[in-house]
């Protein structure tokens, strides 16, 4: 079994347990989430979390200046808008966020480059779910692309969960093991729950890919981003007990507000 200065080597470039604290200027909080659908967003968090013995957690020293940041992602928001006018035809489409929302897409690069004043807890990974056309896609490949420029320590993979679904419903293969390693976001995550037969056993793709990324997220810290338009109650009727615990303490429920903005012209 590896000491903590192994794995510290591993993950830290080499540097020692005593570098790293010297190295650390800030520290994780943990907020409440006070999201205007408090009801709903606290039924995730209200269900008790379990630390399991040996997680390991990753330092979280801030990466950028939160105004750089912002000015980064921002560009390349405008960058995907002028696709979108192009893709709906309508020169004056503009990508406008209410206030909810602003703060929604704050706390998330807040999250990214390990500010703590996100309210999302720094260590761990994402549960975002929200009304379909709420930007919920275009906002996690926008970050995935942004943190992966910028080589955060959260760069992460974005990835379409329904495809590759579909793609072991077709190839009758089991989980694609590329999918359980690194920091990754999956969208469309329970689009589909169907067990398949795979070497003579059944078995549900999505509780799998669950019980894989919770073995890295206990051993390695790696962080899940979890993207869907369901309600963590009606998540809950979707997965295994256990499943859905392993989500709670993996990840942290974030709710993007509003309605479909696929609608706007």
């Amino acid at each position: 079994m590896k000491d903590i200065n192994e794995i510290a080597a591993e993950f830290a470039g080499g540097r020692t347990v005593e570098q790293l604290r010297e190295s650390m200027n800030r520290s994780a909080t943990k907020r409440e989430h006070t999201a205007n659908t408090a009801a709903a967003t606290a039924y995730i968090q209200s269900l008790p979390e379990r630390k399991a013995a040996g997680t390991y957690v990753l330092p979280t020293v801030q990466e950028m200046e939160y105004t750089e940041a912002r000015r980064a992602f921002g560009a390349m928001l405008l960058q995907r808008e002028a696709v979108l006018k192009v893709l709906k035809g309508n020169d004056d489409f503009k990508v406008v966020f209410d206030e909810a929302q602003k703060a929604v897409v704050s706390d998330l690069l807040k999250w990214v480059i390990n500010d703590n004043t996100s309210r999302i807890p720094l260590q761990k990974g994402i549960w975002l779910w929200g009304a379909p056309g709420t930007l919920k896609t275009e906002l996690t490949k926008l970050l995935s692309a942004f943190s992966l420029a910028q080589k955060l320590t959260k760069a992460f993979e974005f990835v379409d969960w329904s495809v590759e679904f579909e793609k072991l419903v077709n190839d009758k293969i089991q989980i694609v093991k590329p999918n359980v390693s690194g920091n990754r976001a999956f969208d469309e995550f329970l689009k589909y729950s169907t067990e398949l037969k795979s070497y003579g056993n059944v078995e549900n793709p999505t509780e799998a890919l669950v019980s894989q990324r919770y073995t890295r997220f206990i051993g390695y810290g790696w962080k899940t981003i979890i993207v869907t338009n369901a309600h963590p109650n009606e998540a809950e009727k979707l997965l295994s007990e256990q499943a859905f615990d392993r989500i709670c303490q993996m990840c942290y429920s974030v709710e993007m507000p509003g309605k479909s903005k696929r609608r706007d012209k």
